[in-house]
């Protein structure tokens, strides 16, 4: 036990080695984080824009609305980021034709763009 008088050079070089490697997994890990947390927050803004869009145009098609191609496009700018919201309606009666049946059906996809990034959301419903 004499011979213990503290840290030797050595010691104190891989001790501070360590603690670099340990700052700087945490200093990408803290930017990774911050990064993806910005993002969650456009993607849940895009996500609710297209479906609050998906819901209106399903509604349109029960109560008689049976236009088809581009039914809605508009332009949002939330928290700093500009949204481009688009909603397409086509006729897929012959997937209920198959079942011999005559009911119309219709299917609504909404997109929404914002900077690189695209969500779609898709539905069905019939106008009977």
């Amino acid at each position: 036990m004499a011979n213990q008088r503290g840290l030797t050079t050595i010691e104190l070089i891989v001790s501070l080695f360590i603690l670099a490697i340990i700052l700087t997994a945490a200093a990408n890990f803290y930017e990774f984080y911050t990064e993806k947390s910005g993002n969650l927050g456009e993607f849940v803004t895009a996500r609710n824009l297209g479906v609050g869009v998906l819901e209106t145009q399903l509604q349109a098609i029960k109560v008689g609305d049976t236009n088809t191609g581009e039914v809605y496009r508009e332009h949002a700018y939330i928290k700093g980021t500009d949204y481009e919201v688009v909603a397409t309606k086509s006729d897929e009666t012959q997937i209920t034709a198959h079942y011999n049946s005559k009911i119309s059906f219709y299917k609504v996809t909404t997109h929404v763009y914002f900077e690189d990034k695209e969500i779609e959301v898709s539905g069905y419903a019939t106008a009977e």
